[in-house]
């Protein structure tokens, strides 16, 4: 069985990128790093072993190379589709509650008063916009 040292590495570092865009929660998240620390290990087996490979760590090598990209296909799936509706009602709120806050902590006499007011107005209006639309896909 042959098994270029850099399909290994090009696997790896693409696993590692998906981390960094896959939501904690994600379920993928824990076996893509497990993964991502047999790949290093073999890769590093295979780049600093003195005797020529063996057929086993070959083996298991492509094994999980084939995991790793079963899994990333899943992982990339999830990246890539549509923020549910209750994740971006959540984003939503956490918008207004800060502009609220940042309005709440600023003196009266500030001079952006005006503007703080207005952004705090505007996300409480998206937010409440998400809310209607969740309670109208609900109700009809």
């Amino acid at each position: 069985m042959a098994l270029r040292v850099e399909d290994v590495l090009v696997v790896w570092r693409d696993a590692e990128r998906v981390l960094n865009d896959l939501p904690a929660s994600a379920p993928e998240r824990p076996r893509i790093l497990r993964q991502v620390a047999r790949l290093r290990r073999y890769h590093a087996r295979l780049t600093t072993e003195v005797a020529p490979a063996s057929w086993h760590l070959l083996s298991t090598t492509h094994d999980a190379m084939t995991e790793t990209r079963r899994l990333l296909g899943e992982a990339r799936s999830r990246i890539d589709a549509p923020p549910a509706p209750m994740d971006r009602t959540h984003r939503l709120m956490r918008e207004w509650l800060a502009a609220e806050q940042a309005l709440n902590r600023a003196r009266h006499d500030r001079a952006d008063r005006a503007d703080l007011v207005l952004a705090a107005d505007e996300a409480r209006k998206r937010y409440q916009t998400a809310l209607d639309k969740i309670a109208a896909d609900f109700t009809g």
